[in-house]
């Protein structure tokens, strides 16, 4: 009997060893330290690559926090407006636009106007939409947004298409009280655009 255990007493032996070397080896794994284990380095990775795309991203809002509208500011500029002194062109994605310096329109009997002549020029590939009347409003010194008005000259601009390469000239007139003194601001903004840029002429009278 003694022979029969002592021949089952090997395996057994192996057994154990094999036990309880894979219980050391569990005992040292979870005793290894926190920053040894691996989910902490791929958290630490992660907070790093965090830190570094809001660090990345800070310095991009802070330098468009600080940039300006195009050309010289006036009351109730937008963001996206483009803005010259009157007489200037403006240039809306290859469509250039030039507002001349306002001038006493022809009443009518409808009160006093203010007109610009304005000529847009298509440099881009395709035929752009043109309105006399709802792609022009005008900013009096009080801020007030004034409509335009069909009076005021023979040569108003109109309603068209303009196809690419083409230009079209004509006048824009406004209701005004021009006996009020300070920038007067003419605002080009095309109705049929889904675009949110508006270019502007300062005018001081």
């Amino acid at each position: 009997m003694s022979e029969q255990y002592g021949q089952q007493g090997p395996p057994q032996d192996a057994r154990s060893a094999k036990a309880q070397a894979k219980a050391d080896k569990a005992y040292r794994k979870a005793s290894r330290p926190f920053y040894k284990k691996p989910i902490f380095i791929i958290l630490a990775l992660i907070v790093v690559i965090v830190i570094i795309v809001i660090a990345t991203s800070g310095g991009d809002d802070s330098s468009s926090d600080t940039s300006q509208p195009a050309g010289p500011s006036f009351a109730g500029q937008q963001e996206d407006d483009s803005s010259a002194n009157a007489g200037e062109a403006i240039d809306l994605e290859g469509v250039s636009v030039t507002s001349t310096p306002l001038v006493d329109g022809e009443s009518f009997g409808t009160g006093a106007v203010l007109c610009t002549t304005v000529t847009i020029q298509n440099g881009t590939d395709d035929t752009v939409n043109f309105n006399g009347g709802f792609d022009w409003s005008m900013q009096d010194p009080n801020g007030a947004s004034r409509n335009t008005n069909f009076a005021g000259t023979g040569n108003f601009l109109g309603a068209g298409d303009l196809v690419a390469g083409g230009n079209v000239t004509g006048d824009v007139c406004f209701d005004a009280d021009t006996t009020v003194t300070g920038t007067y601001v003419v605002i080009y903004k095309p109705t049929f655009s889904f675009s949110s840029d508006r270019a502007a002429w300062l005018n001081n009278r």
